[in-house]
């Protein structure tokens, strides 16, 4: 279980810095492709998916087909709890 709150921690950070850093903004500015980089939130499943893909976490639970789509979605999850989380934090930081 910690590997995946390790990598939610990872998915929130690259799905982050993509979506609203300036130096990722050609990458959002691409026509017809750009909408999947601009929203940090969806673009949290996606990475979620790579990185599950890659280091295979274990949910102990299952195995086969079933822990790895298990273990996207909670990594997406907590990918996407921890962004909305940072954005509600940085709106009330500017205030």
């Amino acid at each position: 279980m910690l590997q995946l709150v390790l990598l939610s921690m990872v998915c929130a950070f690259i799905s982050t810095t993509v979506a609203e850093m300036k130096v990722f903004a050609w990458l959002r500015n691409i026509p017809k492709v750009g909408i999947l980089f601009k929203c940090g939130y969806c673009l949290g499943f996606w990475v979620a998916l790579g990185l599950v893909a890659g280091f295979r976490p274990s949910t102990g639970i299952w195995t086969g087909p079933v822990e790895f789509m298990l273990s996207w979605f909670l990594v997406a999850w907590f990918s996407g709890l921890q962004y909305l989380l940072s954005r509600a934090l940085t709106r009330v930081g500017k205030v």
